[in-house]
């Protein structure tokens, strides 16, 4: 099983706002909660620098889950990872048909940062929030994935 883990992951919810994942008849959260029971193997896949819940972010009977070997699949590493998933499932058993050569497809996501205009604008739209200048250096994402 393979359950693609992304930024919101944790927090999809119903029209109601109830977190689907805390739902018993949410059948992400079934599928996930069958293969944890029946042992089947799991490769959390995440996605854009998501990281692996922690178990107490996790319902309960997916606790498990947090323990997984998990995968990323990165805008600037993209072939590679997806060859590492590749490698990882056939340890599994599983073999590819066809020519070894693949063409992978390129993400359709990139992230960039915010420019000054764009960063106004959405403060201005979040009441009480404010920018915040960091005493610590951090990376541009738009640098790392370009």
């Amino acid at each position: 099983m393979i359950p693609v883990i992304g930024p919101s992951w944790l927090r999809i919810s119903d029209k109601y706002g109830q977190r689907r994942l805390d739902k018993e008849d949410d059948w992400v959260r079934n599928e996930i909660l069958y293969a944890l029971t029946e042992k089947l193997k799991i490769i959390p896949l995440l996605l854009a620098e998501t990281k692996l819940p922690k178990k107490e972010a996790l319902p309960a009977c997916l606790e498990r889950l947090a323990y997984q070997q998990a995968f990323e699949l990165r805008n600037d590493r993209w072939e590679n990872d997806l060859s590492l998933v590749l490698s990882r499932l056939e340890e599994f058993g599983m073999r590819r048909s066809g020519s070894r050569t693949l063409r992978y497809p390129t993400p359709r996501v990139t992230l960039k940062d915010l420019s000054q205009e764009e960063l106004r604008v959405a403060l201005e739209s979040l009441p009480g929030w404010a920018a915040a200048i960091s005493a610590f250096p951090v990376k541009s994402r738009s640098r790392q994935l370009n």
